[in-house]
């Protein structure tokens, strides 16, 4: 077995022995480092085995409250030494790795295998981690990224077909924080209620230009336009995106006042103040924090004096930290200060800020209950890869705020009257 020492008080980093060496010796070995890294761990009991025999913990007499489960100590093998980041990601999607039961109680493990594995860049002990904290960023890269739209950074596939997002969103497809009022209260009451006030931060107006960016399949454009009488503007983040929201706008006869469209706001932005709000809600689409103070720029030169911008915005705790920058690439690195002091000296009036981390991991629940129990059901079959893309996404956004490594705000900004935008 070979082993080095990264420096001193940092961790030692073990390399399997060769897939031919003694089977017993290399079941030894990964339940060494297994104790080793989960010695602290006090959360609920979870296994992770093989389909050929290879199990960690022992069997004891509590049974766990879920497994990840192997295909073989091969596929296990192979993720361990890996030196790829891709690995993990592949087996999952490809059906050599299988996570079984409470899907809830793997937030504990993954939110101490968050809080205690800086440092580490290869090993056994990243095989647990990288269930949780890994996952979205390899599936962008295997799925193959288009690139941002409109500065936005989309962390999996939304060019999907409209059922596929309806068997977990709900039929709104809102894919914004939801408001609960009580533990009891369903999704979609709670999802109409974000929706109420969104429009009434933006105190919206018959008449008013509005423009949604990320306005995903138009749950907010079809409860602006239907209830405020605004002029609604969308832009959707693919074309079968935009296809399908037009489709529903004019199921509910509000397509002369809503319009959907997939604009590049980098290179067509809309002409100089002739907007009156703007929302950026749609959690799943974020802006990076490099192109944040261009793009709240050019929202500004967009929107009359005195317009309102809403925008929800999800940010690490603190500054720079390395799980969100790797786990994330392109999405927010810096605290929520910072990207404020950005938008206030790009002459932003700030209005309102608010917290949404606790409905926002009430609403993460909701959407990964749905989406497992929809597949439970065969639903799910059709769209296996993305089910399996989407989830681990959902669980490892959840984790981060369970571990208090993300939090999530609402926030809300003007743009002053005495201010003018260039021609």
């Amino acid at each position: 077995m070979a082993h080095e020492g990264i420096e001193p008080g940092r961790a030692v980093l073990y390399n399997l022995p060769a897939l031919n060496l003694p089977t017993p010796y290399s079941d030894a070995l990964r339940s060494l480092e297994f104790n080793r890294f989960f010695a602290g761990y006090g959360g609920p009991r979870f296994t992770v085995c093989t389909g050929d025999g290879w199990s960690w913990p022992l069997p004891a007499p509590h049974r766990p409250e879920f497994t990840a489960r192997f295909r073989s100590r091969a596929d296990l093998d192979a993720v361990i030494r890996s030196d790829g980041e891709a690995l993990l990601a592949r087996s999952f999607l490809n059906g050599a790795l299988e996570i079984q039961g409470n899907f809830f109680a793997l937030l504990a493990a993954a939110e101490y295998a968050l809080l205690h594995s800086e440092g580490l860049s290869r090993g056994l002990v990243q095989t647990l981690t990288r269930l949780s904290s890994e996952f979205a960023h390899r599936v962008l890269h295997m799925r193959g990224s288009t690139g941002p739209r409109n500065w936005r950074f989309i962390p999996c596939p939304v060019d999907l077909p409209p059922g596929f997002f309806e068997q977990w969103l709900g039929p709104l497809r809102a894919h914004c924080c939801a408001s609960f009022h009580s533990p009891q209260e369903d999704l979609g009451t709670a999802e109409n209620r974000a929706l109420d006030r969104a429009c009434a931060l933006l105190q919206l107006r018959r008449g008013d230009r509005f423009l949604e960016i990320g306005c995903g399949w138009g749950s907010l454009l079809v409860h602006s336009a239907r209830r405020y009488g605004v002029q609604a503007r969308g832009i959707a983040s693919s074309e079968t995106q935009a296809t399908a929201a037009r489709a529903h706008i004019y199921r509910c006869g509000l397509d002369h006042v809503c319009h959907i469209e997939t604009r590049d706001l980098r290179t067509a932005p809309y002409p100089a103040e002739s907007l009156d709000k703007i929302a950026d809600i749609g959690i799943f689409e974020q802006v990076s924090s490099s192109e944040f103070d261009r793009y709240v720029k050019s929202l500004q030169r967009m929107l009359a004096p005195g317009g309102l911008l809403l925008l929800h915005r999800m940010t690490p705790v603190r500054s720079g930290h390395s799980l969100v920058r790797s786990v994330h690439p392109g999405l927010p690195h810096e605290p929520l200060s910072k990207e404020l002091a950005l938008a206030e000296g790009a002459g932003w009036e700030l209005v309102d800020v608010e917290t949404l981390d606790q409905d926002y991991a009430r609403t993460l629940r909701a959407w990964i209950a749905r989406l497992r129990q929809n597949s439970e059901t065969g639903r799910g079959r059709v769209f296996s890869h993305s089910y399996r893309a989407w989830l681990l996404y959902l669980l490892e956004i959840a984790a981060s705020l369970q571990a208090q490594e993300l939090q999530v705000h609402r926030i809300l900004m003007r743009r002053p009257a005495r201010l003018r935008a260039a021609a």
